[in-house]
């Protein structure tokens, strides 16, 4: 598997009752033409589409394989996912398949086409995570202008507030999504 240029595993778990959740997932469709890297810590998700090749099996994979695969400078990162081993070719290091469990079910919760809004809205999460810091929460709620139609507007400031709703409020502009 080509290791994908993103920080996934800063989505995986960090709580060791959950040791499942700690770990990411390589999901191969049964065809072998989709595979997507999965990370979740039960309140947020995420899928990378990756590269696969003809040895890689499905299962979960350590995030040390992974850093241990991105530190080779110069090169795709590369992991070979075969049955209980993990091995860092480029590296020399081979790492053990971590045996916590079922992953959770990820393609029962993603949302499919048919199920969207099709409304959307670009924002800078820099941006959002940096006002919740100035509204000192670790919580927003975000309200939106409504068009005259009265549907939501993507195109005017958002009101962003405490999820305790004790006091101060922002706003966040939309940013472009093209």
């Amino acid at each position: 598997m080509k290791v994908p240029n993103s920080k996934i595993e800063k989505v995986a778990s960090r709580d060791l009752s959950r040791p499942v959740l700690c770990a990411l997932h390589l999901r191969i469709s049964e065809d072998r033409k989709v595979a997507h890297l999965e990370a979740t810590d039960s309140y947020k998700a995420v899928r990378i589409p990756v590269e696969i090749e003809d040895q890689d099996e499905a299962g979960l994979v350590s995030i040390d394989a992974i850093a241990a695969a991105r530190k080779i400078k110069g090169t795709d990162a590369q992991i070979v996912l075969c049955g209980e081993d993990l091995n860092v070719p480029l590296a020399g290091q081979r790492f053990t398949r971590p045996d916590y469990g079922e992953f959770a079910n990820l393609p029962q919760l993603w949302p499919e086409p048919a199920e969207l809004s099709s409304f959307e809205v670009g924002l800078n999460a820099k941006f959002l995570y940096e006002l919740a810091q100035g509204l000192g929460s670790d919580t927003v709620r975000i309200r939106f202008h409504a068009a005259p139609d009265g549907s939501p507007s993507p195109l005017r400031s958002m009101l962003v507030r405490p999820n305790r709703l004790d006091g101060g409020e922002g706003i966040l502009m939309p940013m472009k999504v093209v």
